[in-house]
């Protein structure tokens, strides 16, 4: 975000106005800025099991319009997700009843959710009497 300051001449009036302003290294696309480089650099991936804080977790300064000087952090996949490969984001466990499936191996923050065989919710006919 940039401030800018707006002096009328005529009016002799000041306004403030915020205006957005594209960062040059925007650490939500995983790079950082390189001041000696005068570049972006690409962020490591996290490790498996592990996935990006979000940019309003972390402590990293933004400074426009270049942005960030480092990466933002990696942190366990929260339960519920999980991450087997190097990666910047945990993804959704499988949800095994929603596939009408049985669950055979549960989900780790390294390795998805097993499902089993198909589930079958057959009603069973019952006589009727008459």
């Amino acid at each position: 975000m940039l401030i800018i300051q707006i002096v009328c001449v005529v009016c002799f009036t000041s306004f403030t106005t915020v205006t957005s302003m594209p960062l040059r290294c925007d650490p939500l696309d995983n790079v950082s800025y390189h001041k000696q480089l005068n570049e972006c650099i690409q962020c490591e991936k996290c490790p498996v099991g592990f996935g990006k804080i979000t940019l309003e977790e972390s402590d990293i300064v933004v400074d426009p319009p270049y942005g960030s000087s480092s990466c933002i952090q990696c942190r366990p996949c929260k339960p519920g997700y999980y991450s087997d490969v190097h990666a910047y984001k945990c993804k959704l466990c499988t949800n095994c009843i929603e596939l009408n499936k049985s669950e055979r191996i549960s989900c780790t923050s390294k390795e998805d959710t097993v499902c089993g065989e198909l589930q079958f919710n057959a009603k069973k006919d019952t006589p009727r009497s008459t």
